[in-house]
């Protein structure tokens, strides 16, 4: 990797002979880069034009708002946030319901009838010990789909929409950050991710993205 250039002239330069070539260039909040002008439906061209030419800037890139950029993180800071992603759990903090929550008969009829169809419901009644818990349930949902490629296939047709990109938001401008990092775990300490918000939201979000690379 070569070292990281704080040039907007140089970063151009980098650009030249990709989808970003002729976009402006300037210098952002915290040390970051910002690349103007890019059409919001061709953002992954975009990102990967940015991406392929991190090997010559030593900066990852990411989209963001006009103005979103909020905060300049410091050294210190940053060198703890690497140091937490790296011992951090952040499944324990991103987990839409509690562990343990009690699930009635009620509750695993709803779930099943949502995830896998009517015709589920009766072996997941079966087969579960009532009551029981959200990690039981969704553990039991889990190796279902994993033992019959049909039902796992039927329920993705049904959820794929989630997954996608057809339903995604086009904003009319976007803005593209090349952040003083190639380090993408380290990201969420200049863009405010929706969700992070939590308590010890940006710590697990960027545990995560360690985890992940």
């Amino acid at each position: 990797m070569a070292a990281r250039m704080d040039d907007a002239g140089d970063i151009a330069a980098a650009l030249r002979g990709t989808a970003l070539q002729g976009h402006p260039v300037g210098e952002g909040l915290g040390g970051t880069f910002l690349v103007e002008q890019v059409d919001p439906v061709r953002l992954l061209d975009a990102w990967q034009a940015a991406h392929a030419a991190m090997p010559a800037t030593g900066r990852w890139p990411v989209f963001t708002l006009p103005g979103d950029l909020d905060h300049e993180p410091d050294a210190a800071e940053l060198a703890d946030l690497d140091r937490v992603a790296r011992t951090l759990d952040p499944w324990s903090v991103y987990q839409r319901y509690g562990r343990e929550d009690a699930q009635d008969q009620g509750d695993v009829e709803r779930y099943v009838r949502a995830f896998l169809g009517d015709d589920m419901v009766a072996a997941a009644l079966e087969q579960l010990t009532l009551p029981t818990t959200s990690t039981a349930l969704q553990r039991w949902t889990y190796d279902t789909l994993l033992a019959d490629p049909e039902l796992a296939s039927r329920a993705f047709r049904g959820s794929e929409y989630l997954v996608g990109t057809a339903r995604w938001h086009t904003w009319p401008e976007v803005q593209l950050v090349l952040l003083p990092t190639t380090s993408q775990w380290l990201a969420p300490a200049w863009v405010p991710y929706f969700g992070a918000a939590r308590d010890n939201g940006i710590p697990a979000l960027a545990a995560a993205m360690w985890q992940w690379d």
